[in-house]
């Protein structure tokens, strides 16, 4: 029994082990904003058109765009979403921008009026600003056209790194 027992007890100890390296310490955690707003529509009409940011500071800051349209919000036949982040040092007024990314959101149009939504990875990287603000825009292509015939975008609010 003896040799059962000191088997058990280091399963025991290894899955604690184990699970310890799956919590991240506190210095891990940091600031995160997801928001939406709408450019254009209503819920009620079914013509909404929402851009979203997710701002996220962890290792690094992060960027998600993205795109949301009613069932009647636009008949456009293609779409493009560019999304940067704006960056600064707390106590600055000067601010540089992230790179800019543009991506086809003609999925956001081809599920128009559902829950569903797709995130577009913009980007994530070092850096040395402590705030950070996340800017999208979406353009809406007619008929084939090479040329955006509508545009809007959105800059969500700040968010500080809190390590």
């Amino acid at each position: 029994m003896t040799g059962r027992k000191s088997f058990a007890h280091a399963i025991i100890v290894v899955l604690l082990s184990s699970a310890a390296i799956l919590i991240p310490s506190t210095s891990a955690f940091a600031a995160r904003s997801t928001n939406w707003h709408r450019v254009g529509g209503s819920l009620e009409q079914r013509n909404w058109i929402d851009l979203g940011v997710d701002v996220s500071f962890y290792q690094y800051v992060g960027l998600q765009t993205s795109v949301s349209f009613g069932s009647s919000a636009t008949s456009a036949t293609a779409c493009k979403i560019t999304g940067w982040l704006i960056l600064r040092r707390a106590g600055q007024t000067s601010t540089w921008e992230g790179p800019r990314n543009t991506f086809n959101c003609r999925w956001a149009l081809d599920n128009t009026g559902t829950a569903v939504v797709n995130w577009w990875p913009n980007w994530s990287g070092s850096t040395s600003g402590d705030v950070a603000r996340g800017r999208v825009c979406v353009d809406l292509y007619y008929n084939g056209s090479s040329s955006s015939g509508w545009q809007r975008c959105y800059t969500g609010p700040e968010v500080w790194r809190t390590e």
